[in-house]
């Protein structure tokens, strides 16, 4: 063929050989090996070959998150034309419902086909998934009943007593749990019930991690059948903690409470009341967390930490505490000396460039482009936490956290502060005309 007959856009060009699918004939064992390597952070996209489309469903499938209304109804739609995906899935998490998108029908036959799944956790604001895995009155079979570890419902309800047995009959042929979490929230406000829960208790295997809500209205005594259920816990979540008479009646509950290792106390609101003295019955209790506002914990609650073997505390974001009653449990007289380590995490910033920095920044309490200062508290303030850091180096405490993020910061913007202040004229200035503004809007003038 000459060059111009090559060149002619009317002459059809040979097609190119089908491109030779050589990893398709790799063994089986060695593609999964590849597959799990390659994709081991980010999913495949699309399948190489249909021979390759049960790698590329092992992969997609295997860790799966559900965010939102619209990908609950694709999620589901999915199970409608090919439910054999299902038996890939080891984890599923579905959070942000906010209306029943799908009927229960299809939720009933996308948990009839995940044999495989060892991790369940569901973020609901509407029942529709409580009334599948924990439907009232009866036992619900699943196929993962047996290869479920962690199995976690965070709803909101209308059941006037959430923890009753008649509700948890599901959890009985979950033989192999070792995470519980029913954190289970009233939608409105719920009149305090006097009935007494009624038939036994569900049957629990020993667990790693128990989470559960304390709120006011219902009975306790479901969740006191509940606890007692339970033969060892080692990590006990009590949320929406408002009072101490209600860890009271968790920690009385317990089956075993020395066994008790780790304490997640969340509130959400201020705690006014002290914590209890039975706290003290968690004798094997070495690390306690807090999130929410424990600003006004005072003496007699951190009296209570002395008497417990505890060697880690931690204080979540968006969380407030005494520093200096902390000061006092590191170091001096009554300091605890299994203390170890604190972890920070409740106050935090970030700091941008100093030339940045402005008179009118300082003058007028402005944030600068950049700039996220850190959020001290009367309870929790700089120099109180200075004091904290210097006794807790002082006696081999180690803090971490974001805090020490939220120090450097601080340390930053003194150091802009100083800059500013070495330009003595101009600061006095600045000064000035601020004064004189000041005034002039005070006479009405501008």
């Amino acid at each position: 063929m000459s060059s111009a007959r090559r060149n002619d856009p009317q002459v059809e060009a040979s097609p190119s050989p089908p491109a030779v699918d050589r990893l398709s004939k790799l063994p089986m064992e060695l593609l999964q090996k590849i597959f799990d390597d390659a994709y081991a952070t980010d999913k495949p996209t699309e399948p190489l070959s249909r021979t390759l489309l049960p790698l590329f469903d092992r992969c997609v499938w295997r860790d799966v998150k559900v965010v939102g209304d619209k990908r609950l109804v694709a999620f589901s739609a999915t199970f409608q034309t090919r439910p054999s995906v299902g038996r890939h899935c080891r984890t599923l998490k579905v959070q942000h419902l906010k209306s029943p998108a799908v009927s229960q029908a299809s939720l009933e036959a996308v948990f009839a086909n995940l044999p495989n799944l060892t991790k369940l956790v569901v973020h609901d604001d509407w029942e529709m998934f409580l009334d599948v895995l924990l439907p009232a009155g009866r036992q619900a079979l699943f196929p993962f009943s047996s290869s479920i570890r962690h199995f976690a419902c965070l709803c909101k309800t209308q059941r006037a007593d959430p923890y009753h047995p008649a509700y948890l009959g599901s959890l009985a042929s979950m033989t192999n749990l070792t995470v519980l979490q029913l954190i289970l929230r009233h939608k409105s406000r719920i009149k305090t019930l006097r009935s007494r829960a009624h038939g036994g208790a569900v049957p629990l295997p020993p667990l790693d991690v128990l989470s559960v809500s304390v709120s006011h209205g219902p009975s306790f005594d479901s969740l006191h059948l509940l606890l007692q259920s339970v033969p060892t816990i080692k990590t006990l979540v009590v949320k929406h903690y408002e009072e101490p008479s209600s860890l009271v009646k968790v920690i009385s509950a317990l089956a075993a409470p020395e066994h008790v290792a780790q304490l997640f106390l969340i509130t959400s609101s201020t705690l006014h009341s002290a914590l209890p003295a039975e706290l003290k019955q968690l004798a094997g209790l070495k690390q306690i967390i807090f999130r929410g506002n424990f600003s006004r914990l005072g003496r007699d609650s951190f009296d209570v930490l002395r008497a417990l073997p505890l060697e880690r505390i931690e204080v979540c974001k968006k969380s407030d505490i005494s520093a200096i009653e902390l000061s006092l449990l590191v170091d001096g007289p009554r300091r605890l000396s299994s203390l170890k380590k604190l972890k920070l995490d409740n106050v935090d910033g970030k700091a941008g460039d100093v030339a940045d920095v402005t008179y009118e920044d300082v003058a007028m309490d402005f944030e600068p482009a950049g700039w996220e200062l850190p959020m001290w508290t009367s309870s929790f303030g700089y120099d109180d936490y200075l004091d904290l850091k210097m006794k807790a180096t002082k006696a081999n405490v180690a803090i971490s956290g974001t805090v020490k993020n939220a120090a450097r910061v601080e340390e930053k913007w003194e150091m802009a502060i100083l800059a500013l202040e070495d330009d003595s004229e101009e600061w006095d200035l600045y000064d000035s005309e601020i004064d004189e503004e000041y005034w002039l809007l005070e006479d009405g003038c501008g």
